[in-house]
């Protein structure tokens, strides 16, 4: 049933007014009013709707009653299409509903757009072409407001709105094509505000926003949805509180985005979350809270020169590239400084060749905390700019090929704990020019030390085991056991040493050694010499020069740097421990 009656339309600030000629259609059942049209679409001759007539100028007030009392609910679709000189709009408190078109074209809209608490529904392209509209209030509601496609490839209605400077959304909203983003594709929308009463963003979200430079989060939001920021490139910052997840390509190509700190709440970091984000702050620190890091989370963020995971007991879980099989920290291509507080597992554990750390040229220093009780295989191999290396107190065995290549590899000491280092763990670390390790020591694996660059070596007492080719093709000169009983060598654990080097052995340790696999070979060659044990327990090395002693010899004696008494003082040049400091001769 249709009606036409009139409706007075009251001006924001003037005393005139404005007559035009309205229709309602009604709802019996539910008691409800919409405004559908009124007449401009109208051919006399054919009674078909064809073409413009009168459109609505000025201001707009719909009220909240129709004339016979019902509810104003809903604007119909095209109530007010390509109105050009409609100014002002002001909905009525009951409006539930605008339906497609409603206000398409409607050029000349105030620079601010508030939507009531009360609407629950926008159709597609509603406000389509608006371009005058700045601002867009869409007023605290506890209750969903659904849009629907704009009738675009790419957004959602608000897409329309190709003027958007500043946003302020105050409820939760959903898509009716979910695949479509909200506020995605805006070249002029700089700030967005979530408030209060919403808990949840929609995927893409404000993806390919170009002009997006801040938003505010709600305290409820605990979760940024996948793509939510993703291609918006001059986002530089993003405010929230206890965030628990940050979904897949989050923020891809914010290259903005300066800084971003990851919250004591956070639990995981989705696939390619920050990739691309090249001036990520230089520091990121992941939280012990943090369970999972996708592949590829921080590719490309080449600012970052320091990373550091915080002391836990509990796992952290990362994912794999997919295309070279390398953990996620394999993007941090320009770290200088890292820390690992936690063991680092994959989420694959039958992927291959997973390595934490590969490939890295660009030089810095990495360290294993304490809590840190296992390595994976290859935990960082071929990495050529690792310098220094530092193994806590809770591992036990460096595993197979873990720093394998690593040619520029200088320095590295080994925790308390160690008792193994695995097949080739240190095979062509040609650069090593000092290392460190405890009596907790007990084997060395085959080509453990391949190509071992050293002059001295020294093995200390806790040695049980040594492998096949463990210090072949090495440049050492001086090997000191400081065990009286020889390790059980696998073959000939020094092949390719030319000429063969001195052997010191402690006093009465001859029958030990002189029989024994591989150790003979000195003794066939004479190129042993037996020397006074000492109470010294490890040694660091730094090529010919003495950088640490864990425990001092006695104070009267003269020792050389690895441990060995001498009969009195030396009269030839060299660097000697006496009175426990290093004393140079010249």
């Amino acid at each position: 049933m249709k009606k036409q009656f009139l409706i007075i339309a009251l001006a924001l600030a003037a005393t005139s007014l404005a007559a035009q000629d309205w229709h309602y259609e009604y709802n019996e059942a539910e008691q409800t009013a919409t405004v559908v049209s009124w007449d401009r679409w109208h051919d006399t001759d054919h009674g078909e709707a064809y073409g413009h007539d009168n459109c609505y100028e000025g201001d707009l007030v719909i009220p909240d009653k129709a004339p016979n009392g019902y509810a104003v609910t809903a604007i119909g679709p095209e109530c007010f299409l390509e109105c050009r000189n409609l100014t002002f709009i002001q909905f009525p408190s009951t409006l539930k509903r605008i339906e497609e078109g409603a206000f398409m074209l409607c050029t000349a809209l105030p620079e601010h757009l508030s939507f009531p608490a009360s609407l629950e529904y926008i159709g597609s392209g509603a406000y389509s072409g608006c371009i005058s509209v700045r601002t867009l209030t869409i007023d605290d509601s506890d209750q969903t407001l659904t849009v629907a496609g704009s009738g675009m490839v790419y957004g959602a209605e608000f897409y329309n709105l190709e003027s958007l400077e500043t946003i302020y959304v105050g409820r939760n909203i959903v898509c009716e094509e979910p695949t479509l983003s909200l506020f995605g594709w805006q070249d002029h929308v700089k700030d967005i505000t979530f408030g209060e009463k919403v808990t949840t963003l929609p995927a893409e979200v404000c993806i390919n926003s170009t002009g997006l430079k801040h938003v505010k989060l709600s305290n409820a939001i605990t979760v940024i949805p996948d793509r939510a920021f993703s291609g918006c490139e001059w986002l530089e910052s993003i405010e929230y509180a206890d965030l628990t997840s940050i979904g897949e390509e989050s923020f891809v190509d914010c290259r903005g985005l300066l800084s971003f700190n990851f919250p004591s709440t956070l639990k995981s970091i989705g696939v390619r979350a920050f990739d691309a984000c090249e001036n990520l702050s230089s520091q990121v620190v992941i939280p012990i809270s943090v369970e999972h890091i996708g592949s590829q989370a921080f590719s490309g963020c080449n600012s970052v020169k320091q990373l550091t995971i915080e002391d836990s007991d509990r796992p952290l879980t990362v994912g794999t590239s997919g295309w070279n099989q390398t953990f996620v920290f394999s993007c941090f291509n320009q770290v200088e400084q890292v820390y690992i507080g936690r063991n680092v597992v994959c989420d694959e554990p039958e992927t291959p060749e997973v390595t934490l750390f590969a490939g890295f040229e660009h030089p810095f220093e990495l360290t294993f905390g304490d809590l840190v009780t296992e390595l994976p295989k290859e935990a960082c191999a071929y990495s050529a700019g690792l310098k220094k290396l530092t193994i806590g107190d809770g591992i036990k065995l460096i595993p197979e090929m873990a720093f394998c290549s690593c040619t520029g590899l200088e320095t590295f000491s080994l925790g308390r704990s160690v008792e193994a280092i695995g097949t080739s763990a240190f095979d062509g670390c040609f650069g090593l020019q000092q290392w460190y390790y405890h009596n907790s020591l007990k084997s060395i694996g085959s080509s453990a030390f391949y190509a071992y660059p050293m002059p001295y070596l020294n093995l200390g007492p806790s040695i049980e085991y040594i492998g096949e080719d463990a210090f072949a093709q090495s440049a050492i000169q001086e090997i000191t056991c400081q065990g009286t009983v020889a390790p059980v060598c696998e073959g000939w654990v020094f092949d390719g040493m030319s000429p063969l080097a001195t052997l010191y052995i402690p006093k009465g340790a001859k029958p030990a050694y002189e029989n024994a696999e591989c150790w003979k070979e000195f003794f066939a060659e004479e190129k042993v010499v037996e020397f006074t044990p000492t109470a010294i327990d490890a040694v660091e090395y730094n090529g010919n020069k003495l950088s640490h002693l864990t425990s001092h010899p006695s104070s009267s004696l003269w020792y050389t740097i690895d441990g060995r008494q001498l009969s009195g003082e030396p009269s030839s040049a060299g660097i000697y421990l006496h009175d426990g400091r290093a004393v140079v001769k010249k």
